[in-house]
């Protein structure tokens, strides 16, 4: 910065992290960076963290969840958003790349959107399918024909989830009992299932709210 002044006249010389040069004939202050390369506090550990591991989900699952980040904070895109609604989230479970288990997830957000949540009355458990019967008034007061609703899930103790999606039709919305056959080819395991289903509007512009859960 550049600076005239009476009482620093034209002279030259430093004083803590300011020096004073003459260009020009003008006296001008520079400032000495006061940067701490690579801190180590307990506070900036732990946000390295919590980035490290909001990273490795979002390469894990990101390409499906993203379609369900429709409602973005401000000035945000789909991934920061996801690492800013999972904060906390990520500071508390504390795995590593090579510890991570989708058990690890219960409890984060795995979709963001304005038409509220998609709520499920019953879950079965099959070897090559999840089936979930839908709340009729939830879904029908949410969906339309031609929007998707999308599922990803496994065992707790796998580290990578499969994906299905199902497309809602006229026939499901005025089904008693909306069912959703999602085809995941999970076969046997030990432990519950953790899964995420959240629906998406036909022009992908909106979408649900959702946790990843735990199914016995």
């Amino acid at each position: 910065m550049k600076i005239n002044s009476i009482l620093i006249g034209k002279g030259s010389g430093s004083a803590g992290n300011v020096t004073v040069v003459q260009l020009k004939g003008q006296s001008i202050l520079k400032q000495k960076a006061t940067i701490v390369s690579n801190p180590r506090t307990s506070g900036q550990i732990s946000q390295r963290n919590m980035v490290t591991r909001a990273v490795y989900v979002w390469q894990l699952f990101g390409n499906v969840l993203k379609q369900g980040f429709t409602s973005l904070l401000p000035h945000s895109s789909q991934y920061n958003t996801f690492v800013s609604v999972n904060a906390e989230h990520f500071k508390t479970e504390t795995f590593t790349k090579e510890t991570f288990r989708l058990s690890n997830l219960v409890g984060s957000i795995a979709s963001k959107g304005s038409l509220g949540e998609l709520q499920a009355d019953e879950t079965v458990i099959n070897l090559e399918d999840l089936r979930i019967s839908f709340n009729k008034n939830s879904l029908a007061s949410i969906a339309k024909a031609g929007d998707r609703i999308v599922c990803i899930a496994n065992y707790e103790t796998k580290d990578t989830a499969n994906y299905a999606e199902i497309e809602v039709t006229v026939a499901m919305l005025a089904s008693a009992t909306p069912v959703g056959n999602f085809e995941l080819n999970l076969g046997t395991a030990t432990g519950d299932l953790v899964a995420a289903f959240f629906l998406v509007t036909e022009d992908g512009r909106k979408s649900t709210t959702s946790q990843w859960v735990n199914i016995s």
